[in-house]
């Protein structure tokens, strides 16, 4: 059984991209919180290549991967896709956490093809991506822990 939390944490795409995530690795909480990534609305944005950005489970092999064919895919336990933001071969070329806490896939030249839709009326802060549920159903809720982690989008 996994006790703990795996990201690659790739060099940033740009130079002046400012590295904002803190991985949190911690036991499988009562919630039911099974991994989580944060990053801050006060230290910029972070970029990820392809095949450059996970987030894992503690205590299982589900996961959230950004695959090195673009596609952002949900996996349970036992490898089955449950989820996947359909841009693969599109041209994606990175995954952007911002700091205003929407996530996008772009391409190279900055077009975005996929966002998680966080209004910008939203409260900066620190953001919290979390893998929640079961081995069997897992789910990917944003939070933004300066509004007491209410959830701004879920996936699936």
């Amino acid at each position: 059984m996994k006790k703990h939390i795996r990201a690659l944490i790739a060099a940033p795409l740009i130079s002046t991209v400012l590295v904002a995530g803190a991985l949190v690795p911690q036991a499988a909480h009562a919630d039911g919180t099974l991994a989580e990534y944060k990053w801050s609305s006060a230290s910029g944005f972070v970029e990820y290549g392809l095949g450059g950005f996970w987030v894992e489970s503690r205590t299982d092999n589900s996961k959230l991967v950004f695959q090195t064919d673009g596609n952002r895919v949900l996996y349970n336990d036992s490898g089955r896709a449950l989820w996947h933001s359909q841009t693969h071969g599109r041209g994606a070329s990175k995954i952007s956490l911002q700091s205003d806490g929407n996530v996008v896939i772009y391409r190279a030249d900055n077009v975005p093809l996929w966002a998680s839709g966080v209004s910008r009326s939203v409260p900066s802060g620190t953001w919290d991506l979390v893998l929640l549920g079961t081995a069997s159903a897992p789910t990917i809720n944003e939070r933004n822990l300066l509004t007491g982690g209410k959830d701004y989008w879920r996936i699936p």
